[in-house]
């Protein structure tokens, strides 16, 4: 229920700050505890730090409560400010019970789960922006506040009541996002394309942060036009994971053998393949139109521009309490997982290039296949004869090609047969055209042809 209200003044008089831990939850762990869950980040959770107050009233830029927001684990509201602009106000530390399922809410188990958030770093959010900004990734800026028991809340007073915070941009004024399952029916009317450029970009920051909850729902889209086309371009959201890190025995095993993405944040990625696993399938439909000379200019320009001194700033803006127990170490692991990250992302690279599969639309569409030399290059136009989709493919690299045309009257043309490559055409429901014969390709009928 949406409650959008004007904060009223309650002639409370708060302090501009206030010094208190992040959590008080995962200090002094006994020695069994310390062994199977880890020391993880127990000393920043539990370090004071000096931050400022969230006034409600008083803020200078108007904040009115939309709604509350978040999952189950977080307590967040979703706030506008008088331009427009939209934000959250996320709790730092989580709940897990909601989270769990019926059978697994014994005491024990709770308190296990719960003690396992003190792998995640309390205060990574506030070093995305710098990071983000430095490699041309679309991030909203993040702010810490202490969120006192403040009336002005009214029905959230209770919610939100003495809580560590990050405020977080959401949505800039004047500018639409839509979520990943809103912008596939744009993608098939064939009008629209991902800047799949920039998406590879946000997902090189992904890993160099070792984030590794990074499914669809944590993503947001924006348009811009160009070439008479209009490009989705990519803002990331929820940065949770970032730098998520834990030595404990137990949590060592499940992420070896039952949750191969949470992979710790060391200082070599050991496999982005597996720090994707959650968004492979995400990764293998909007990652599918870049070759590897594509991956390989951008992973050197991204390399570039995360330079020491962005890093080393970047770093500087958590909490200085926090800084002198980790944040040389967090710097020193982001700059080698930079430097590493050419060979260990065109790694990736070949795991999603193996076996690609290619979207057209629900229109007329026209495919282009062509060999030169060993590559074999396929490009797609839509009904307004706009090029939407151009790669050359390796043999040496890919083993099969799905070219999937969804409906409409497709016309698939081969002007050299392929080589090396296994292709499957399939034209959909409408009334299609093939060649004569098709060169070392397998066309797939639709049920209704059979």
């Amino acid at each position: 229920m949406i409650s959008l209200f004007q904060p009223r003044s309650t002639g409370q008089a708060f302090p501009d700050s206030v010094t208190v831990p992040a959590s008080s939850k995962y200090k002094k762990p006994g020695i069994l505890r310390m062994f199977f869950l880890g020391a993880n980040y127990r000393t920043e959770w539990s370090v004071p730090v000096r931050m400022p107050v969230f006034n409600l009233v008083k803020d200078p830029r108007g904040f009115k409560i939309q709604e509350l927001g978040g999952g189950q684990q977080t307590k967040s509201l979703d706030l506008v400010d008088r331009s427009g602009r939209e934000w959250s106000l996320r709790s730092v530390d989580k709940d897990v019970e909601k989270a769990l399922p019926k059978g697994l809410k014994s005491k024990l188990v709770r308190n296990l789960v719960q003690d396992l958030i003190s792998a995640s770093y309390p205060y990574g959010g506030l070093s995305v922006p710098a990071l983000s900004q430095a490699t041309n990734v679309y991030e909203g800026d993040q702010q810490l506040y202490y969120v006192p028991n403040d009336p002005a809340f009214g029905q959230y007073q209770t919610v939100m009541a003495n809580t560590v915070c990050l405020l977080v941009l959401k949505q800039p004024a004047g500018i639409d996002l839509e979520k990943s399952e809103e912008i596939l029916p744009k993608l098939e009317s064939g009008n629209y394309v991902v800047d799949q450029e920039a998406l590879l970009r946000a997902r090189l920051l992904d890993w160099v942060m070792g984030d590794w909850d990074r499914h669809e729902d944590q993503w947001r889209w924006t348009t811009r036009d160009s070439a008479g086309l209009k490009w989705f371009y990519p803002m990331p959201r929820d940065r949770d994971q970032v730098f998520f890190y834990s030595d404990g025995l137990l949590v060592q095993m499940l992420t070896r053998f039952f949750m191969p993405h949470v992979n710790g944040f060391d200082k070599r990625a050991h496999s982005i393949r597996r720090l994707g696993y959650k968004t492979r399938a995400f990764d293998l439909g909007f990652l599918n139109g870049l070759d590897r000379g594509k991956w390989v200019r951008v992973i050197r320009e991204f390399q570039q521009n995360l330079n020491d001194t962005v890093i080393e700033r970047a770093l500087r803006q958590q909490p200085r309490e926090i800084y002198e127990y980790s944040g040389r170490l967090i710097t020193a692991k982001l700059k080698s997982r930079r430097d590493q990250l050419m060979s260990d992302a065109l790694n990736y690279y070949e795991y999603l290039a193996k076996q690609v599969s290619i979207f057209a639309s629900f229109r007329n569409d026209q495919v282009m296949i062509d060999q030169q030399g060993d590559q074999t290059i396929i490009t797609i136009y839509n009904h307004a004869a706009k090029p939407v989709y151009h790669r050359a493919f390796d043999p040496k690299e890919t083993k099969m090609v799905l070219v999937d045309g969804l409906e409409g009257n497709d016309r698939f043309l081969i002007e050299e047969p392929p080589e090396g490559i296994k292709l499957l055409l399939y034209g959909g429901k409408g009334e299609d055209v093939y060649p004569l014969q098709v060169y070392n390709a397998v066309r797939i009928k639709d049920e209704e042809e059979e």
